[in-house]
């Protein structure tokens, strides 16, 4: 688990903010130092605080406890599944509703 969720720490900070472990740090309220260890995987990343980087983030529940590392989305994909979360669950579904309809356009195949 350690190793998987020290990879995700390092897929959120390069893959989607592409940013470094000093700002990284402050976000998840912890100090740099114990970021490194963290993403080196050298410290236990506990529950608790994998649990308030997936709240502050809008991450799924028990994402950081998954392999994610076919997940590259860019800040803006990832901006963009934030709002589609913070919107309420009819939203979700009509907004969600409509991309389907316009992939289908766009790739009648696929």
């Amino acid at each position: 688990m350690e190793k998987v969720r020290a990879a995700n720490l390092r897929l959120l900070r390069h893959g989607v903010f592409n940013t470094d472990q000093t700002t990284f740090s402050k976000t998840v309220n912890i100090t740099q130092s114990k970021y490194s260890l963290l993403e080196r995987g050298e410290d236990t990343l506990d529950d608790e605080l994998a649990r308030r980087i997936e709240r502050g983030y809008k991450l799924p529940d028990g994402w950081m406890d998954r392999d994610n590392s076919d997940l590259f989305l860019s800040a803006e994909e990832f901006e963009f599944i934030k709002s589609i979360r913070d919107l309420s669950v009819d939203k979700q579904s009509a907004v969600i509703g409509n991309l389907r309809a316009t992939v289908k356009l766009i790739n009648p195949k696929g």
